[in-house]
């Protein structure tokens, strides 16, 4: 089991996502559940390495587990505004590595469990008011499938007050340029007009200043 872990944490020391795979299929390795399997989790964010937290969640019900958690964590966290741009980026790794977007968890009032489970979505939408951020972390969700009919209708307030606004308002624009595709490109094109006017005067070649513009969450949201 010790090697097993060991050759696992050289292969992502080399960001080699194949021989990882292959060690997480070898019979005898269990990564735990929690912390345990959240160690690796943690070092595949850490290289921003989407291909790698896929390879864990995919194969291992532990990282899974701690992939969906650290997404609540991150949904639920962003009260510090400083932190916002980083759990954001976070969030958007986990789902971009398959992490379950329809996730719940047990909802906590007053420090103690309830009966309640609560979905990322309606977590995202209750904390709109607290921070403005949290609008990026609601639009992310949807672009990956969150059903917002999961949000809890017995709580007419996060759902009527905080969702159908901006999620109508969003749609609607999306509805006006033709799609999502097309949303997205038109984002993109503007954004990258407004950077074009700072950057033609230094030369920056086209191309790059497009591959720049594609990785900018900006254009997509």
């Amino acid at each position: 089991m010790a090697s097993l872990r060991l050759k696992l944490a050289h292969a992502m020391r080399d960001g080699d996502v194949a021989r990882a795979r292959a060690v997480l299929e070898s019979p005898g390795l269990d990564l735990g559940r929690g912390k345990a399997a959240g160690y690796f989790v943690e070092l595949a964010l850490s290289a921003r390495n989407v291909e790698m937290i896929s390879c864990f969640i995919r194969n291992s019900y532990g990282c899974a587990e701690y992939a969906e958690e650290k997404m609540h964590q991150a949904v639920e966290g962003c009260f510090d505004e400083d932190q916002v741009s980083q759990r954001v980026g976070i969030l958007r790794m986990l789902l971009a590595a398959g992490a379950d977007v329809h996730s719940k968890r047990t909802e906590i009032k007053l420090g103690l469990p309830t009966t309640n489970q609560i979905s990322l979505l309606c977590s995202a939408a209750r904390q709109i008011r607290h921070i403005r951020g949290n609008r990026r972390t609601l639009v992310l969700l949807l672009r990956y499938g969150a059903d917002i009919t999961s949000v809890d209708m017995s709580s007419p307030q996060d759902f009527y007050d905080r969702i159908v606004p901006l999620v109508s308002a969003y749609l609607l624009r999306v509805q006006a340029a033709g799609g999502f595709q097309a949303y997205e490109r038109a984002r993109q094109r503007k954004l990258h007009d407004i950077l074009a006017i700072y950057f033609r005067a230094r030369r920056l070649p086209d191309a790059v200043l497009w591959h720049v513009v594609r990785l900018s969450p900006a254009a997509a949201s």
